[in-house]
This record gives C-alpha cells, structure tokens and sequence, in this order.
C-alpha cells in the first residue's frame, strides 16, 4: 500500500499548497490493512492558494485504494453499524429518483445497489448504472465498473457522493461532462466541508468548496444549487 506526497494542486498545478489540517482515523480497528500507514494515520489536507482545491496530502494510491474499499472496512469506517450506510444511501436514492423525469435516458455514477435506476426504469427511462463493487449492484440492473466504460450520450446523470472518492478528479470530470447530452441535466451533490458528510477522512481525498465545484463544470450552466447540507448542484449542457 503505497502513500503519495503532492507537491502541486491536484486540480490546478499550482505549486503555491499550504498545510490546512487534518482529520483522524480509528487505524486501530484496520491494522492488517494500514500496516505501513504513516504514523497513527492521520489524514492531512493542503489547500491549494490559487483555485481554492482542498486535498488529501499525502493519499493512497489507486491501487491502495482500490484494496481498502474492496476490504470491505469502508463502510465500518463511515457507520456503525455498517448497514447504517446502505439504509441512508437507499433513502437519498428514493428522493432523487423524484429528480430525473420520465422517459430520459438515465446514467447514475455511483449507483449502489441500484435502487434508484430501479425506480427511473419504472418511469420508461433507458437506464445505466456505474458502480465499482460488482457484487454490490442489484440483479437485473444495467452496470459497469467504471464511468470510463460507459458510451453514448445521456439525458439525466445522476452523481450523489462519488467525486470525494475520485483519484483522477480532472479526468473523471471530463469523462462525465462528456458523456451528459446537449441539453441535458447534471445533479451532483458533495459534502460541504462544514456541514454534515464532509469530515476529513480516509475515503475523502477532497473537500469542496461551491468555487470549486462550479470552476470544474464551467462549461455547464449551474440552474440551482444548495449548500446544506450538502452542496447540491443542477446542471445543464448547453445546446
């Protein structure tokens, strides 16, 4: 499990990064899996000075990652008891599937167990999941691993709690803009630094500011937001 120092905005380049704090995790609970974590794994965060990007200083790699979200522990980490998560996640996907209108076609990155597509294909929708942990995915529910594997353009994208997990954040919103149909809408929401989701820990490589997020989607047009608690974003690509 390898640990990378950033010397240089992960978002911008800028070199002008200063230390801006930090946040714990319980590593007593996950000893065979941080083994050579750095000291008492505590998760430090820079700032960057020129676009206002919070980032995980030093981070996982994504091989690191990959392995800590495949052991399993990410959920015991964020909730316990760990089924808590899947109750919250179903709930938040129930609401948004209010969102997405009839007959669209319907890409949600970071789909779970797929409840909400489950929902939009009962509204006629055309729909499509991403989500990571393949065994993770309700039966029956269109999926792949990797937003990099989906084709075609899509009316409604849904992305709810995915970019703080992002290693390659530029690449992967690129990738998603590209993928949104002329015309059609984005909804993303990411955890405010100060409100409630957005603490500093492991899983979080970036805490973003409203600044951030509407500089990384310039090329959209920002319809509605909302910043508690989370900040909410509705987003359309211009025709």
């Amino acid at each position: 499990m390898k640990w990378i120092e950033e010397s240089k905005c992960l978002k911008c380049g800028s070199t002008e990064i200063i230390y801006r704090g930090f946040g714990m995790v319980p590593v007593l609970r996950f000893e065979n899996v941080f083994a050579n974590a750095p000291l008492a794994l505590v998760t430090t965060y820079s700032i960057c000075v020129k676009c206002g990007l919070i980032f995980q200083n030093p981070h996982l790699d994504n091989e690191g990652l990959e392995e800590f979200y495949k052991s399993g522990l990410y959920r015991q980490l964020v909730y316990d008891p760990e089924n808590q998560m899947d109750i919250d996640e179903q709930r938040g996907q129930i609401a948004w599937a209010d969102l997405v209108p009839p007959a669209v076609t319907h890409l949600d990155i970071g789909c779970s167990h797929g409840t909400m597509l489950e929902l939009t294909r009962l509204k006629n929708c055309k729909i499509m999941g991403v989500e990571p942990n393949r065994n993770y995915v309700n039966f029956g529910v269109p999926s792949v691993a990797t937003i990099y594997e989906v084709e075609g353009e899509w009316d409604v994208i849904t992305c709810k709690h995915v970019l703080e997990h992002v290693p390659d954040l530029l690449k992967f919103v690129e990738k998603m803009t590209s993928l949104l149909a002329p015309g059609g809408t984005l909804f993303l929401e990411v955890p405010d630094e100060a409100g409630e989701g957005g603490s500093a820990r492991l899983p979080h490589l970036y805490m973003f500011t409203e600044e951030v997020v509407r500089d990384l989607f310039a090329g959209l047009t920002v319809e509605g937001y909302q910043r508690k608690p989370h900040h909410f974003f509705k987003m359309r690509k211009p025709t």
